[in-house]
């Protein structure tokens, strides 16, 4: 993975080529101008790039102000506290991101001198550390101390002492077992018979689950949800929209901006604030402060986990492929080309798009899907999944808990 992502509006292209060239002299590795490895989609490269990233710089212009994957690209790097912003135009940033300063670039015809050049790579170097050519020292690690180091020796060899007891009376027990001295014959076909017994029994509980899954769940509000079984989970197969915990007590419904923005308490809201024509199939939006509740759910489901998600993702084949299981086929809802698409897994997967943390504006109807977990990622972000219309890749990111996203249910 490179060191440097740089975001920036597909218009400033030739515009970026004299930046990347000048941080490549410098040591670093950039990725800005990729090339897409067969069998890989445009979102799987650069999601993977951006999430691994050491810094993205974002190029702000006319052009890239405008742009939401390079807001939603920026939102990540400064969420990851490793975004540097630089002005190639005379404009002001996105709100949201005024207040980070940025390296004014907007005359810098590519002398390695300029001062304004001169102070991108000093920040750079901050969030980057020594490259092959800066000579900026790597903060080392702290010496480990005898003291902790006996202690790591302690540790390993109180547990290599206790596996070494467990063994022993393990192998006592089984020498003194009246299993061996039955007779080889005798045992062999008793194991065959228990193995057919064993089998014939996963087989029973197979067939008793799959018939207590219900067709549909319904929530306090009396909305009515399809539900799948997929591996051994039951899921939702429709985002959630209850305006209600599940002891009835009432979520806020925030439809100002400026005030979902500033929000840390729970809340809830309808794309583009329009019940009628969003809620199916859509769902609403949540933020995660609703969901940290543990009453959003109808009772006996919750808010999957983030390994529940990976669970889910694992049984239909890994994050690369899993998507495309998961997403409804066609492009009624998803945009062109809905890449990979197939819905195999009955999930029924929608593009809901979001509600973004910082100016309270929706974005990405049609273009893509998110879904909260129920396990944060820090104290401000907190995992969640998001399906794209142009690959069948599953994204695994954490975001603002202020974001609004949509919600599956998992039953307990």
């Amino acid at each position: 993975m490179a060191d440097i992502f740089i975001s920036y509006a597909k218009e400033d292209h030739n515009r970026l080529e004299r930046l990347a060239s000048a941080l490549k002299v410098h040591g670093w590795s950039v990725f800005w101008d990729p090339v897409i490895p067969v069998g890989k989609t445009w979102r799987e490269v650069i999601g993977a790039e951006l999430e691994n990233a050491r810094c993205v710089i974002v190029a702000w212009s006319k052009k890239s102000n405008t742009s939401h994957w390079v807001l939603e690209e920026s939102e990540i790097g400064r969420e990851r506290g490793v975004l540097i912003p630089v002005l190639i135009d005379n404009v002001l940033p996105p709100l949201g991101f005024r207040s980070l300063q940025a390296a004014n670039l907007t005359i810098w015809k590519g002398d390695t001198s300029d001062p304004n050049f001169q102070f991108l790579i000093s920040n750079l170097a901050t969030v980057l550390g020594q490259s092959s050519a800066s000579g900026i020292p790597f903060t080392n690690r702290p010496p480990v101390s005898r003291k902790k180091l006996f202690a790591i020796g302690g540790g390993v060899a109180l547990a290599l002492i206790i596996a070494v007891l467990i063994y022993s009376l393990f192998l006592r027990s089984w020498l003194i077992s009246p299993m061996n001295s039955r007779d080889p014959a005798t045992d062999t076909v008793t194991t065959q018979e228990a193995a057919r017994i064993a089998e014939e029994q996963a087989r029973e509980h197979e067939r008793i689950a799959a018939a207590r899954v219900p067709a549909t769940v319904t929530d306090v509000d009396g909305n009515t949800y399809r539900v799948v079984q997929i591996g051994n989970q039951v899921w939702m197969a429709e985002n959630l929209r209850t305006a209600r915990y599940n002891d009835g007590t009432a979520i806020p419904l925030v439809t100002n901006n400026s005030s979902w923005s500033n929000l840390s308490t729970p809340a809830y809201c309808w794309h583009e604030n329009d019940k009628n024509q969003y809620a199916v199939p859509y769902g609403a939006l949540y933020n995660w402060y609703t969901v940290n509740t543990g009453k959003l759910c109808p009772t006996g489901w919750h808010v999957p986990s983030d390994a529940e998600w990976t669970t889910l993702t694992t049984f239909l084949g890994g994050t690369s492929v899993a998507g495309g299981k998961m997403k409804q086929t066609g492009t009624a809802r998803w945009r062109s080309p809905n890449t990979g698409a197939t819905n195999s897994s009955g999930f029924s997967g929608v593009p809901g798009g979001g509600r973004l943390n910082y100016v309270g504006t929706f974005y990405n109807m049609g273009y893509y899907g998110g879904w909260w977990s129920s396990t944060a990622y820090s104290d401000l972000n907190a995992w969640g999944r998001r399906l794209d219309y142009d690959g069948a890749y599953v994204h695994r990111y954490y975001y603002s808990k202020s974001y609004g996203f949509s919600v599956r249910c998992l039953r307990d």
